[in-house]
């Protein structure tokens, strides 16, 4: 590295040159090959930077006179920009695409990239979606994980795991309301959407209760009971009260079965006729008793065995 001192007032007896030779040589520093004439420029009292120069170039030495700057020859060219990293224009291509298109034009990769990049910055994560679907088998597995299976994933914050979770329960609750929308409802295709939503990937056993009124409206979604993987301990009184709370003159019963198997068990049975028999003795009707696997439902009256 080669520097040079420049003299921002009077040049010393002698000559310039002559003078810095000895300072530099004692200092262990050469100068410039072409000379020092037409670039000096006052500094003292401060040490403004020579016109025309980066900052950085500038030196400064306790033992060199105050009227002296030291100028580093080390590279009197600008350093070269770094690059953005390749993954942030993937990103704003991601972005382009989905406003344009939707998410019907990514991959499944692409949209839990897209996602995650809203949590994880600066950051390539293509390799960590992989890894997701890898791991959970689809975008539905991924979106019905656990909190704490997101986070045991390397790469996967508290942060990260919250973002793919509230996604999950903003989509229930727009699939709610939108089942509320309809004049009347007993076994549409918004709440099967909704139900499916919001139990299809759960990994214990829920009982939830849709209670509607006199014009078949929804009025509220509650869940009476959760249990194990196979089976919630319900007690009818707790719908029938919740129903009467609510001033409710119908129910939709709705659990889920996390086995993905479907079939209503003999409990099951026992358990829509007894709330459908209580139910009655308050004029309350019971229109259905839905059962939500994982891409599959059963209806107690559309099979038929729906109590009179």
């Amino acid at each position: 590295m080669g520097t040079c001192l420049l003299s921002g007032l009077s040049e010393p007896s002698g000559g310039i040159s002559e003078h810095l030779r000895g300072q530099t040589d004692q200092l262990g520093f050469r100068q410039f090959p072409h000379g020092l004439s037409g670039i000096t420029q006052p500094c003292r009292g401060h040490r403004a930077p020579l016109a025309g120069l980066h900052p950085r170039y500038l030196r400064f030495s306790q033992s060199t006179p105050a009227h002296f700057v030291i100028l580093t020859t080390e590279s009197m060219t600008p350093t070269p920009e770094i690059p953005e990293p390749h993954y942030i224009g993937h990103r704003q291509r991601l972005k382009k695409k989905f406003f344009k298109c939707g998410l019907q034009a990514l991959h499944d990769y692409e949209a839990v990239e897209l996602l995650l990049s809203y949590a994880i910055p600066r950051k390539d994560i293509k390799s960590l979606s992989k890894d997701l679907l890898e791991r959970f088998g689809s975008l539905k597995g991924i979106m019905d994980a656990e909190l704490e299976e997101l986070t045991a994933v390397r790469g996967i914050s508290a942060h990260a795991a919250g973002l793919v979770r509230m996604v999950k329960e903003m989509s229930a609750l727009y699939l709610q309301e939108k089942a509320r929308e309809k004049p009347q409802i007993s076994c549409t295709g918004e709440l099967l959407d909704f139900c499916k939503t919001a139990l299809g990937g759960l990994k214990d056993e829920n009982f939830c209760v849709l209670y509607l009124d006199t014009q078949n409206r929804i009025i509220a979604f509650e869940t009476i009971q959760k249990g194990i993987v196979n089976q919630a301990v319900v007690y009818p009184r707790q719908v029938i009260e919740r129903a009467l709370s609510h001033k409710s003159s119908a129910l939709i019963l709705v659990h889920n079965h996390p086995s993905g198997f479907v079939k209503p068990s003999d409990a099951d049975i026992r358990l829509t006729r007894t709330i459908t028999d209580t139910a009655k003795l308050l004029d309350i009707m019971v229109h259905d008793h839905l059962i939500i696997g994982e891409n599959r439902f059963f209806s107690f009256r559309e099979e038929g065995i729906m109590p009179l």
